[in-house]
């Protein structure tokens, strides 16, 4: 009976359908405001009724198709992105580390470390600060929300 329940579930959360879409959470919210989605719940806990291209993949995830373990296993391409960033600090780092070892003083040493790696020498100065408070940690980005240019501000620029 319970499956027959699941099999007919048309409101799943945005965690299940963003699974599903193989995107954020935060995306499937917007795309559900966008194209407005039937939804039932609050603020604190809605569900949405996706495009009928998900609704199979969303009742085959909500019914556990996949293994726990996986699904906790599983990376997000944003979180593969931030921990590639903050590798790509630490081999500057490295680069750094190398060059101030063959004899180079600091400053000549951090401009060519900023040339090779295409960064400016105020940043790795900063990576270099936040790896010697807070390791591997402080390499990672801060930013939350959304980060970069605003719609808003191509206006602005074409003028």
């Amino acid at each position: 009976m319970n499956a027959m329940k699941n099999s007919r579930k048309s409101f799943f959360g945005a965690s299940v359908i963003a699974r599903a879409a193989k995107c954020h959470e935060r995306t499937i919210r917007r795309r559900a405001a966008r194209e407005l989605w039937p939804q039932k719940g609050n603020d604190y806990f809605s569900e949405w009724t996706p495009p009928k291209n998900l609704l199979a993949k969303c009742r085959l995830i909500s019914q556990g198709a996949k293994p726990k373990a996986l699904r906790e296993f599983s990376v997000s391409i944003e979180r593969r992105a931030e921990i590639d960033r903050a590798l790509h600090r630490l081999s500057a780092l490295f680069a750094l580390e190398s060059a101030l070892l063959t004899g180079l003083p600091f400053e000549v040493a951090l401009a060519r470390v900023a040339m090779s790696f295409c960064s400016n020498w105020k940043s790795i100065r900063s990576w270099v600060d936040n790896f010697s408070k807070y390791g591997l940690a402080g390499l990672l980005e801060k930013k939350r929300g959304v980060v970069g240019r605003k719609p808003g501000c191509q206006k602005r620029d074409s003028r």
